[in-house]
């Protein structure tokens, strides 16, 4: 596992993209400018990018944000033709995912072992490991909140808070379609339930496929204290029109 001063020193003084899975770039062509940035982050399954996708998205992933839960570290392994270039995967979570310590007894640094994988890894620790646990925070967010603290120049695109202002994506007046507000056909992605063995710990796993508007209401409000406005960030006009 790398460690905090070689994160802070491949990232110094560097102008940094943080693209998020959001459909929202589609027909954009904002992908040029994503890969004229120095280094180009991705956010957990945001690096699965066909080539007619790169005129919108871009083309690089040098450093990806994984929550890498199970099913994640599942995709990882599966789609990781995609991460051929990526120099180092960043956990901006929890060391510890309950559900996933209660089915493999292993930290996600073990589980992310477990791929075979040879790309550096970095679990954030305090005060960012925290905050999905006691904030509630998403990862993007999260990711957010670290990129933040690192001495950079940051734009961030591919957020679209699951369409939570979009009438199109709403399920009803508690829950948005989420999933079908990524830039990929999650059905294709998200098939652990049929692909894997039935003892995976990605089996084991049930995550809903779909968002809560309160909890996204309250990435936005996050959002808006604590990126809008900051120096230093670029937040993308896809972005701002969502908010």
């Amino acid at each position: 596992m790398i460690n905090l001063q070689e994160i802070t020193e491949a990232f110094r003084g560097k102008s940094v993209a943080l693209v998020g899975p959001a459909n929202n770039l589609i027909g954009q062509k904002k992908g040029q400018l994503i890969d004229s940035h120095e280094i180009v982050a991705r956010l957990n399954d945001s690096y699965i990018i066909e080539q007619s996708q790169y005129e919108d998205y871009g083309s690089r992933c040098d450093v990806l944000f994984n929550t890498c839960n199970c099913e994640l570290l599942c995709i990882i392994k599966r789609f990781s033709q995609y991460l051929n270039n990526c120099k180092a995967i960043i956990n901006p979570t929890s060391k510890v995912h309950g559900s996933d310590y209660k089915n493999t007894g292993n930290s996600v640094y073990e589980n992310y072992l477990t791929l075979g994988l040879d790309i550096p890894f970095y679990q954030v620790e305090e005060p960012f490991e925290s905050l999905m646990v006691k904030q509630g925070l998403n990862t993007g967010m999260c990711a957010l909140t670290f990129l933040k603290s690192l001495n950079i120049k940051l734009s961030v695109f591919g957020f679209s808070f699951h369409g939570v202002n979009d009438s199109k994506y709403e399920i009803d007046s508690q829950k948005v379609d989420s999933y079908n507000t990524y830039l990929f056909d999650y059905k294709k992605v998200y098939t652990c339930k049929t692909d894997c063995s039935p003892e995976a710990p990605c089996r084991a796993r049930f995550d809903p496929r779909y968002a809560l508007k309160s909890s996204e209401v309250s990435q936005i409000n996050y959002f808006k204290d604590n990126f809008l406005n900051a120096q230093n960030i670029t937040i993308d006009e896809t972005i701002t029109k969502s908010l």
